[in-house]
């Protein structure tokens, strides 16, 4: 058996503690101690080599922190969270390259997800765990299998969902669709592969993750060499045709018209954030304060019957960024959502990259997570060596 190297394991680590059931389990932010302390030892103690250090990710941390600092009503706890979320990224952003990053980090969740597809016999046969269970960030009960989690519920009452190692399918549709990013950007995916990522978003079943999911489907056909275009097209477009028209369009719109709670929520949760950047649009309402000051103004603002009744979950993760920070919160996202990781793509890849970004992020909260640090660290700093895989065939 293959023993994991020191970079898999880093990958595996952000992943773990970037809100996992694991992260929910074992500490949350605590779990960023340890691994600081990992990295420092090697990037200052063990590596004979000096470590150049990445000047633009360290001018862009202390721009924030001092934005954040200088609201009188950001919460400590939450700047210190912040400053350890920055150097951590900042010495991975140090070891790994992007494209080494990249490639564990797609490796790892393609693996995981082929291992979540078991949560459809667990849930059919109602299989239990010999571990103990995990209670998500959310109080939900979750069957623990180590690599995947299934939610009670589930099981009770028979819905076949995929969450792989997060608390609910949403947030793992995040990881598979920034796995696919990656792999199309390192030009990594075959039509094996393809269908691997199209199988899991079906059993995942988010509505942000499929129509991201079916977004970057559209950056493939152009790179399909034409010599190949006729047998990517009748082997991938009519299973996506299909899926949309009988499976996911009515989930989409049911969700929408019919005033699902799910997407309520999330408009609820934009409109919060949205008028309370017009109320501080300079300095913003406070880095980490969503506590105590956006669900006091929610409440203000909606009447408490109606915001107990849709109970906005500060899932708008970006919008929320913005709203804390203010204005210069635009900024800070560029390199987000513009990463200098896809400045090999053509300009409407990058739009449609953008915008997968954009959908993924502000439909569920990562923006405080360590995930979406490294992510944005990396979109500052780009790969130095952007030495491809197969493409797709």
């Amino acid at each position: 058996m293959k023993i994991p190297s020191f970079e898999s394991l880093v990958v595996l680590y952000v992943i773990l503690v970037s809100k996992s059931l694991y992260y929910d389990s074992f500490g949350e932010n605590i779990l960023l101690f340890p691994f600081l302390i990992i990295l420092f030892i090697k990037a200052y103690v063990l590596k004979n080599d000096p470590v150049k250090m990445p000047v633009k990710s360290i001018l862009y941390s202390l721009a924030l922190l001092a934005i954040v600092v200088s609201n009188l009503d950001s919460q400590f706890s939450s700047i210190s969270v912040l400053l350890l979320r920055l150097v951590i990224s900042i010495i991975i952003v140090q070891l790994l390259d992007f494209k080494v990053f990249s490639v564990h980090f797609s490796n790892i969740i393609v693996s995981l997800g082929v291992i979540s597809l078991l949560t459809f016999p667990v849930i059919y046969f109602n299989i239990p765990s010999v571990f103990p269970d995990v209670i998500g960030m959310d109080e939900r009960v979750i069957r623990n299998f180590v690599f995947f989690g299934v939610w009670e519920n589930f099981i009770q009452y028979d819905i076949y969902r995929n969450s792989g190692l997060w608390w609910e399918p949403g947030a793992f549709a995040l990881f598979l669709n920034v796995s696919f990013i990656f792999d199309i950007v390192n030009r990594r995916i075959t039509l094996i592969k393809y269908f691997i990522y199209f199988l899991i978003t079906l059993t995942i079943y988010s509505t942000t993750g499929i129509v991201t999911f079916l977004l970057l489907s559209l950056l493939l056909i152009q790179r399909v060499r034409a010599r190949q275009f006729l047998t990517f097209s009748l082997l991938v477009v009519p299973p996506l045709i299909f899926s949309f028209v009988f499976y996911f369009l009515p989930n989409i719109l049911g969700k929408i018209v019919v005033g699902n709670d799910s997407f309520s929520s999330r408009y609820y949760d934009f409109l919060v954030s949205y008028e309370m950047f017009l109320d501080a649009p300079f300095l913003g309402y406070g880095f980490g304060s969503q506590l105590q000051n956006a669900i006091p103004f929610g409440i203000n603002l909606l009447g408490e019957q109606v915001y107990e009744s849709v109970h906005p979950t500060g899932a708008d993760g970006l919008t929320m960024f913005i709203a804390q920070v203010g204005i210069a919160g635009f900024l800070f996202l560029i390199p987000f959502l513009v990463p200098k990781y896809a400045c090999t793509l053509s300009f409407i890849e990058r739009v449609i990259i953008f915008i997968s970004l954009l959908l993924l992020f502000n439909a569920e909260n990562f923006t405080f997570i360590l995930i979406f640090t490294v992510l944005t660290f990396y979109g500052i700093s780009g790969s130095k060596s952007m030495l491809y895989g197969k493409s797709i065939s």
